[in-house]
Order: structure tokens, then C-alpha cells, then sequence
């Protein structure tokens, strides 16, 4: 696993990076030499970029690094500060992949990785990238088009360059905090948007109807295409019984329109 910057700039959080020490069928294995911080990831420490999530996963990399391997079926390998430069070929198949070092310049809050013009070759077989997440913005509501985020307190979208809610407007998942956290991270996090609803509505603070109608009707009335719970209940079944005949836990639907179907049966 390539990282273009370094330990401190790293995306994933301290839970997800923790899963990765203990997985059960691999060793997680890094230099420590490539631990050490640059001056700008030092200063952007001690600056508090990043906030806890960026010091947590430098102290718990570190410790993994000087961790010896454990015999493990596989070894998954980190390595930062580098960039793919060129995907090496052998009879129309990868083989290696061609990579530069990298050195940090620019300012701490958003350092930027260029190449040094030292390369190393990596003997690979297959080749994935992982290009991050940037948010679409909607119209009429504000957008950050650096983080990629609708720019928010707590859940409460706010007004353009203010602290001000505006009244009605929320966020969530990653619109809300850009793209972290586990599985489980968005029902802390959908609690807390929820709960500022609920506050808002408390004190009339919402841009409330001035009817108030029950939303599967208004739906129907927009012929819009409704998947109930009870549907969720016959796509999970028909996963299930597609995987059964292919010696699998289930067999998934990766398009719409086929899962549509599927409930319509």
C-alpha cells in the first residue's frame, strides 16, 4: 500500500488503522525508518493539524513498525512518500511498478508530495489506485471546494463563510465530514445531525410545511419509486438464494435496475 505523503497526512483513522494491526491473516509491516517525520509533519503535529486523529495514527504506526512479524499467511506493506510513475508490462500482464520519492513542501495544512527524481521498482501483479472522495455540491447551499464538504456545526449546514445555521439545511456521512471513519463512524455521526433536528423543531427553528402531510403519500403523489423494508427483506433473500447455488454466502445485485427487478418478482 503506496501513500504520495506521509504517516501524518494519512486519511485513515486511528480504528481503521488499529483493524489493519490485527488482522488475523496478514502481518502489517512498515520501515521504521519511514516514520520519521518531516519538518513540515512535525510542525503540523505540533500545530495540532489533523487534530487527534493524525497524532493517533503516527503513534500507533510507530509501534507497529517496530513490531517484528508474526508469521502470518500474508504481509501487508506501507509505504509512504512515494508515487507511482510508470506500470511496467510482460506478456500484456503488470509486473512492477515504477515509483519517485517524495519530499513535503508548502505550508502545514496542506503539504504537497513532489518527486525527488529517486526512483525504486516494485515487482507487482496487480495494481490498485485510490483516487479519495470529493463531495458533488447542490445548488443553493454552500460548498468547500477544498475538503469537498458542505461546510456545517454539528450537523447544521451553515451560511456562506459564517457560523451561522441555516434553518432547515443539515448534513451527514461523509458530505458532513468528508471521507472517514468506519462503517459504524456514520451512526454516532447521523445521531448527532438527527439530534440537532429534533432540537430545531423543538424550538421552531425549521423551515416547517405549513401542512403537515404523511410522507409516503407525497411520494406516491410524485410517482416516485419507493423501496420499502419489506422489499430491502426479498432483494436480501434473493441474494442469499443466488449465492447458494455458487457456493457463496450471497450473490449481490451491483445495479439498480436489477435489484428493482428483483423486489418486483
Amino acid at each position: 500500500m503506496i501513500g504520495r505523503r506521509g504517516p501524518a497526512q494519512a486519511a485513515f483513522t486511528n480504528p481503521e488503522i488499529r483493524e489493519l494491526c490485527a488482522l488475523s491473516g496478514a502481518d502489517l509491516i512498515m520501515d521504521p525508518k519511514e516514520m520519521e517525520l518531516d519538518e513540515i509533519s512535525k510542525a503540523a503535529l505540533a500545530a495540532g493539524e489533523g487534530g487527534t486523529k493524525a497524532k493517533g495514527n503516527v503513534e500507533i504506526l510507530r509501534e507497529q513498525s517496530k513490531k517484528a512479524p508474526a508469521g502470518k499467511p500474508k504481509k501487508l506493506i506501507l509505504r509512504f512518500l512515494l508515487s507511482p510513475v510508470e506500470l511496467i508490462g510482460k506478456d500484456g500482464k503488470v509486473a512492477a511498478i515504477k515509483l519517485e520519492k517524495n519530499k513535503l513542501v508548502g505550508n502545514i495544512e496542506a503539504p504537497k508530495a513532489i518527486g525527488i527524481e529517486e526512483f525504486e521498482q516494485m515487482e507487482s501483479g496487480l495494481v490498485f489506485r485510490s483516487i479519495g472522495y470529493k463531495g458533488v455540491p447542490l445548488p443553493g447551499l454552500p460548498y468547500d471546494e477544498k475538503k469537498g464538504t458542505i461546510p456545517n456545526v454539528a450537523g447544521r449546514i451553515t451560511a456562506p463563510n459564517a457560523s451561522t445555521p441555516m434553518p432547515g439545511f443539515y448534513a451527514v456521512g461523509w458530505a458532513k465530514r468528508g471521507p472517514s471513519g468506519v462503517i459504524g463512524t456514520n451512526k454516532p455521526d447521523s445521531i448527532e445531525t438527527v439530534n440537532q433536528i429534533f432540537e430545531d423543531a423543538d424550538n421552531r427553528r425549521t423551515n416547517s410545511p405549513t401542512e403537515s402531510r404523511d410522507v409516503a403519500e407525497i411520494l406516491k403523489e410524485k410517482k416516485v419509486r419507493v423501496v420499502t423494508y419489506p422489499d430491502w427483506k426479498k432483494l436480501d433473500q434473493a441474494e442469499i438464494d443466488r449465492g447458494k447455488s455458487a457456493g457463496k454466502i450471497r450473490e449481490k445485485f451491483y445495479t439498480i435496475p436489477n435489484m428493482l427487478a428483483a423486489i418486483s418478482n
